[in-house]
């Protein structure tokens, strides 16, 4: 609708929304996969690996993820704050998690209907590829990642 398609709307409220809509059609899905068009670099069996691993976990959301090591921070009143350990080297670091939820994100509907895109028992799905966070926004994107996205697709058949 109408009202749902402003800037300021969130995908929690347009999901909701959907499930919703989809219960009241008599369709009660056991789960959803949430995908953005602008990951064009998710390999082929990629939903169904993400599928089946939900199912053989207790997690009632499944994000994709890559472990990071580089050192991250947040702003804080003009002051830089690592998140992290810092500069120590990679091998005695705690890794963090850099999520992609628009490659395909899992979860139970029941938790959209709360408005809310994570659920209280989050799994983490590791990126099967290293090109799979690449995101294409715009025609300048598509004509910079054309060949490798060619190559991408020819070699995951």
């Amino acid at each position: 609708p109408k009202e749902l398609s402003f800037d300021y709307v969130g995908l929690n409220q347009v999901m909701e929304y959907t499930v919703s809509k989809l219960n009241t059609m008599g369709q009660f899905p056991d789960l959803i996969i949430i995908l953005e068009e602008t990951h064009p670099f998710r390999p082929k069996g990629f939903l169904d690996e993400l599928i089946r691993e939900m199912l053989y976990t207790s997690v009632d959301t499944l994000i994709p993820a890559y472990e990071e090591y580089k050192t991250l921070y947040k702003k804080e009143k003009n002051q830089l704050i690592p998140i992290d350990q810092g500069f120590i080297p990679k091998k005695f670091k705690e890794p963090l998690f850099a999520g992609i939820a628009g490659l395909g994100i899992l979860v139970k509907p029941e938790i959209l209907l709360e408005e809310r895109l994570t659920g209280n028992n989050v799994g983490v799905f590791p990126v099967p590829h290293k090109l799979s966070p690449i995101e294409i926004h715009d025609e300048e994107d598509a004509t910079y990642f054309k060949e490798l996205l060619k190559d991408f697709w020819t070699n995951n058949e």
